[in-house]
């Protein structure tokens, strides 16, 4: 795949232990990816977007979007959402 798209929730002021898992895999195996979007959500603190930010930092992905939100997203924030996939679509469509 050309791209990855990650999400967790923030548990415990980082990302939730099985995005963090995915997110040492693609570090450690170094797949050919080459673009990825980050999507997080919180309850009363925030992390886990930083933390898969800092995991994957080494790794060479072009990370097109990041979003984290509190609680469930709104309806402005879904349209966020979407406009982050459209431009991985872009993107990846521009390599091909």
């Amino acid at each position: 795949s050309r791209a990855i798209v990650l999400g967790t929730p923030t548990v415990l002021g980082a990302s939730h232990p099985l995005a963090q898992h995915a997110a040492y895999l693609v570090k450690a195996l170094r797949p050919p990816v080459k673009f990825g979007a980050i999507l997080s959500s919180y309850g009363w603190s925030k992390g886990a977007l930083r933390h898969i930010q800092e995991v994957l930092g080494p790794s060479k992905i072009d990370v097109v979007g990041a979003m984290e939100v509190f609680g469930p997203p709104t309806e402005e924030e879904i349209m966020q959402i979407v406009e982050i996939g459209r431009s991985l679509a872009k993107r990846i469509k521009e390599e091909g």
